[in-house]
């Protein structure tokens, strides 16, 4: 079954940990961290559940770095919940994705009403704390 979900992931709290060498670095356990959480929020503004996420920064060059990216969006009491995860580019130096710029991450699968969904979501950054999110999911029929 095909299914569109779009919502306004916003944070409250997101977290730098700089791990290793003081800036930016990478390395296996050097590898420096970014994680937060925040709500959800339907498109028009009312909380319809949470996420949460971690990254790690896997490359750092002087105009950008690439961190691994896994955010779990759980909707309602968390019964209902799927899961992106991916390498993207951000600004440099522990740094939010450039306003405007759109990365898609693909899903890695889902709870409840979407167990084992699968396909994409499109995450966009429109403030300093929200993004738009739209995900085109595939959950099979139970």
């Amino acid at each position: 079954m095909n299914v569109e979900v779009a919502f306004k992931a916003r944070f409250v709290k997101r977290v730098v940990t700089d791990l290793g060498a003081a800036g930016p670095s990478t390395g296996s356990a050097d590898d420096d961290r970014i994680d937060g959480y925040g709500d959800l929020r339907d498109m028009k503004g009312n909380v319809i559940g949470r996420f949460d996420v971690s990254s790690r920064v896997t490359e750092t060059r002087s105009d950008s770095e690439t961190r691994y990216v896994n955010a779990d969006y759980a909707f309602g009491d968390g019964t209902d919940s799927f899961v992106i995860s991916g390498a993207r580019r951000y600004l440099p130096d522990f740094g939010l994705v450039k306003q405007g710029l759109t990365n898609v991450f693909p899903v890695a699968g889902g709870t409840g009403a979407y167990a084992s969904a699968s396909g994409q979501c499109s995450v966009l950054r429109t403030d300093l704390t929200e993004y738009n999110v739209t995900c085109a999911l595939l959950v099979p029929k139970r």
